[in-house]
């Protein structure tokens, strides 16, 4: 199932308080950061909450791991 754009918000604030509103990486606040919905590209699947950084970092991370198996 699909999200529509304009449920994204109450997704992420319900996910963001059921995990302590804290990145689920780093535990930082997510009051003090902007929060991310997270998930998977290849499955659509929703992991979780992180603060902006951490949602940047992870992608970086995933880009050089799939770029290093060519």
């Amino acid at each position: 199932m699909r999200i529509k754009p304009n449920d994204i918000p109450a997704l992420r604030d319900k996910i963001a308080s059921e995990q302590g509103n804290q990145c689920w990486l780093c535990e930082i606040s997510l009051d003090s950061v902007v929060a991310c919905l997270d998930h998977d590209h290849q499955t659509g699947l929703i992991r979780g909450v992180l603060c902006n950084n951490c949602n940047g970092i992870e992608g970086k991370i995933f880009n050089l791991a799939r770029r290093a198996k060519r």
